[in-house]
């Protein structure tokens, strides 16, 4: 048998690397089996839990991805001024429509704990409670506190006098709320409620308290009230009631 000369097999050599280097796609379905690592594209596995996400570690050094439930830090923050996207009055978010406070007024009585239900469709940095004083408060406080969503455990508060008319913001640490159900409790304290620039049911452009209220305590007062100078860890019993609204936002 005569084998081929050097020459011929060069050809076939370089041929053959030729048809290698022209494979530049591969059929997942028909030409991989078994799982693909992680390292090379895959998941490394062929089932997940539901609700999973694959994604990287939830805190410290860069890592390799893997399935995990969702965190608070996987959404974005959204750091916004007023009137933009992002920030809220009551239950209500600018960003839905013109929900926006009138001429109209609300004194709280004092002593009394306010809440009402808000929304949050992703999450937001929480710093400061402002709001409008329409009629100066007679050695007044005003407490506003944010809660879960049964008002079982306090998340944030702030306070400050509001004892002048016109704008204010009390400022407190700043909290990450992620997305989610919230209870926005709100109280003055003192011997002179003062009142403030509210949204009521009869309001152009507002929801109806019926609306916000119709199938359970979205809006009304709690059993538990401000002690020691400060919001109550939980808001203990809720008791529906169709109250109007003190204009109240909640900032960066």
């Amino acid at each position: 048998m005569k084998l081929p000369n050097k020459s011929v097999l060069a050809v076939i050599a370089v041929a053959s690397l030729l048809m290698v280097a022209a494979v530049t796609t591969v059929n997942l379905a028909t030409q991989v089996f078994g799982l693909l690592p992680v390292a090379n594209g895959g998941t490394g596995v062929s089932t997940a839990t539901a609700n999973y996400l694959f994604a990287g570690p939830t805190s410290g050094s860069a890592a390799a991805p893997a399935f995990r439930a969702q965190v608070a830090a996987d959404a974005p923050t959204i750091t916004s001024t007023v009137g933009l996207d992002g920030i809220w009055i009551t239950s209500v978010p600018f960003s839905s429509g013109p929900v926006l406070p009138n001429t109209n007024v609300v004194t709280p009585v004092n002593s009394t704990m306010y809440f009402t239900q808000l929304e949050l469709l992703r999450s937001e940095v929480i710093g400061h409670a402002t709001g409008d004083v329409t009629t100066a408060g007679t050695a007044e406080t005003l407490y506003v506190c944010l809660y879960d969503s049964s008002g079982s455990s306090l998340l944030w508060s702030a306070s400050g006098a509001d004892t002048s008319t016109g704008a204010f913001s009390f400022s407190a640490s700043q909290y990450t709320a992620p997305p989610g159900l919230y209870l926005l409790g709100y109280e003055q304290t003192g011997t002179g409620a003062a009142a403030l620039l509210a949204m009521t049911a009869a309001a152009p452009g507002t929801y109806a308290t019926a609306v916000l209220n119709k199938n359970g305590n979205r809006l009304g007062t709690a059993g538990n009230t401000v002690s020691g100078s400060a919001c109550p860890t939980t808001l203990g019993t809720l008791t529906a009631a169709a109250e109007d609204l003190p204009a109240i936002a909640l900032e960066p």
